[in-house]
């Protein structure tokens, strides 16, 4: 009997201990290279939380410890000194808020197709930023993802992203022309503050745009809208020059009086830029 109690015992001991580490499983973190990471979503997945280098190029690696890394955690890449050149992975799913702040050497950048959000802050601060591709895939835009980002001239976001956040682009001073071939909203401030923006491409998707999204835009003269009148915030275009001028398609008639009184008003077949 007492033998069999010790066995009850040792074998409970042993669950106990499974069901401890196997729980924690998740929030198991390790080092591999210049890389600190946690395995997430079960064990399956890698997350890196710090780069623990400072070398001017990065390949960061689809797998770790034979798992595929899928997220650049908060903070992981934040204020490297000499990171110029970053090359994502195809693997990466996730870039978490503030996830390459004030990196401002960082000038090349790659987001791959399976992302979805750019998070809150990702890019923001970046000063010396002065290229992007953004793939097919991305959804969101988050709030102040690329503001300050005083090189970067020029930003063309695919079909797939439907929203960009408050202040994304904000005081990104060298911008000249904008695309977005999806969007359907576009928050407050959102390019607030671009000096050099020249041109801008709304889709035919566009439903609103923001308090202030283009406020103090000062060179902004075009501006071409594939659709109809979306709704407005708050001095969405204020200070801009009163000979900007806004291309529709004929018969478009949905841009009437309010702010839309600021533009001359034309109308095109074909937009190229």
């Amino acid at each position: 009997m007492r033998k069999t109690k010790k066995l009850l015992c040792l074998l409970l001991a042993v669950v106990m201990l499974c069901s401890v580490f196997g729980g924690a499983l998740t929030a198991f973190a390790a080092n591999s290279g210049p890389y600190s990471y946690e395995l997430i979503n079960d064990g399956k997945e890698v997350k890196i939380t710090s780069y623990n280098e400072n070398k001017a190029i990065v390949s960061i690696p689809s797998r770790i410890a034979g798992k595929p890394v899928t997220t650049i955690g908060s903070y992981a890449f934040s204020g490297i000194s000499r990171l110029a050149n970053l090359y994502l992975p195809l693997t990466v799913k996730v870039i978490e808020d503030h996830a390459f702040y004030e990196s401002n050497r960082l000038m090349f950048m790659t987001i791959p197709s399976n992302v979805d959000v750019i998070g809150d802050y990702a890019f923001a601060g970046c000063g010396r930023l002065e290229w992007i591709t953004i793939f097919n895939g991305v959804q969101e835009i988050g709030d102040y993802a690329f503001a300050e980002c005083d090189r970067l001239g020029r930003i063309s976001l695919p079909k797939s992203v439907r929203s960009v956040g408050d202040n994304a682009f904000q005081g990104c001073g060298r911008l000249e022309t904008a695309s977005m071939k999806g969007v359907e909203t576009i928050g407050a401030n959102a390019f607030l503050g671009c000096n050099r923006l020249e041109k801008v491409h709304f889709p035919k998707t566009l439903k609103s745009i923001g308090d202030r999204a283009f406020w103090g835009d000062v060179r902004l003269m075009k501006v071409y809208f594939d659709g109809n009148a979306p709704q407005l915030g708050d001095s969405v275009f204020a200070l801009i020059e009163n000979n900007a001028k806004l291309y529709h398609k004929i018969g478009n008639d949905t841009f009437q009086g309010g702010q839309w009184s600021r533009f001359q008003q034309k109308t095109f077949l074909l937009c190229l830029f």
